[in-house]
């Protein structure tokens, strides 16, 4: 009976790190999205006003 509850212990915790996991690619892919953003918000009006002089 200890190694069942063992067992079941063991895959509440590997449900907890996929959970983990998949939030933090979320979160991941959410920065990248917003510095993709800031990027070429900072970057190219500079690229567009010094290609219009």
């Amino acid at each position: 009976m200890d190694s069942l509850d063992y067992e079941e212990e063991q895959l509440e915790v590997l449900k907890r790190i996929e959970i983990t996991a998949e939030k933090s690619r979320i979160e991941l892919t959410l920065i990248r999205i917003i510095s993709l953003v800031v990027f070429i918000f900072g970057f190219a009006p500079i690229m567009f006003f010094d290609a219009s002089r």
